[in-house]
């Protein structure tokens, strides 16, 4: 088990983040709003990390008795440009509490990722169950990603996919083609 684990908050449990500490890797998520702790130490927030939204830096005991996490943790209090009011949790002491915040940002990313993969590639499931059948419908996929924003850049010059550009797309590639073109085509393509 080797890390970083970028852990949606809704995967809050306590037993993991001790698990995760002690196999020597690394997490960062989100508190839970009614999460139980107390500060042990007040850290000093860096000035670039203050002026684009990190509130506190703090070492914390999380939970209580049978429930407590092992170890001291660091909570980030981040305040995005929209006012929202975040809360970070994780075991590295040694990164800048800007860097905290940014690393489960990143995770929205992938977030929107595989959701784009399931709603426009209808990437759903995966055919198989082995690292190589998984890669093959993922590099497919992506494959796919690109030359649909490949093709978007050429016929509307945006690197916005649009579903009308997605339409397009799909009818284009599941058009019938009449046969000799397909033939005049590939004799253009052989040399001499």
């Amino acid at each position: 088990m080797n890390g970083p684990y970028i852990i949606d908050r809704g995967y809050n449990c306590y037993g993991l983040f001790n698990t995760v500490a002690v196999k020597g890797a690394f997490f960062v998520t989100r508190l839970l709003t009614g999460a139980v702790f107390e500060v042990a130490q007040e850290l000093s927030v860096e000035e670039e990390g203050s002026k684009k939204g990190v509130l506190s830096d703090q070492k914390i005991r999380l939970g209580k008795g049978k429930k407590a996490v092992k170890g001291l943790l660091r909570l980030v209090t981040f305040q995005a440009a929209d006012g929202k009011v975040y809360r970070f949790l994780t075991n590295r002491m040694d990164l800048p509490a800007l860097l905290v915040c940014d690393l489960y940002h990143r995770r929205w990313e992938i977030e929107l990722f595989f959701r784009f993969m399931k709603n426009y590639l209808k990437v759903k499931r995966f055919i198989g169950r082995s690292e190589n059948a998984v890669l093959i419908q993922l590099y497919a996929a992506l494959i796919a990603f690109l030359l649909l924003r490949l093709y978007a850049k050429i016929q509307e010059g945006s690197n916005q996919l649009t579903l009308q550009i997605l339409r397009a797309a799909k009818h284009r590639l599941f058009a019938r083609i009449p046969h000799h073109e397909i033939t005049e085509y590939l004799a253009r393509l052989q040399p001499g």
